[in-house]
């Protein structure tokens, strides 16, 4: 079931492990609540590999509540991704800054 609703939320500049745990609990919310997910990570400058597992696995969440995911990503996080190879899991996400 898919909402009309969409819910954004902007990710902190450097998205590890903290910066996962404090979004966890909204993104978790949201998704119950069956809306769509904007994730504005236009600013983030640094991402660890928990705030890698973090994106794969609200992706997954998103997917398995049949909630739309967008993705506003920042080059340091696209450059990220693209090193890891996760690119095309992401790509279908993925939208233009306005």
């Amino acid at each position: 079931m898919q909402s009309a609703q969409t819910q954004s939320y902007a990710l902190p500049t450097v998205l590890d492990a903290i910066g996962a745990v404090d979004a966890t609990e909204h993104l978790l919310e949201a998704l119950q609540a069956g809306a769509a997910l904007q994730l504005d990570a236009s600013q983030v400058v640094r991402i660890t590999t928990p705030g890698v597992q973090f994106l794969v696995a609200v992706r997954a969440q998103a997917e398995a509540a049949g909630s739309r995911l967008a993705l506003l990503a920042s080059p340091a996080l696209l450059g990220a991704l693209e090193l890891l190879g996760l690119t095309p899991l992401f790509q279908p996400h993925f939208e233009e800054s306005v």
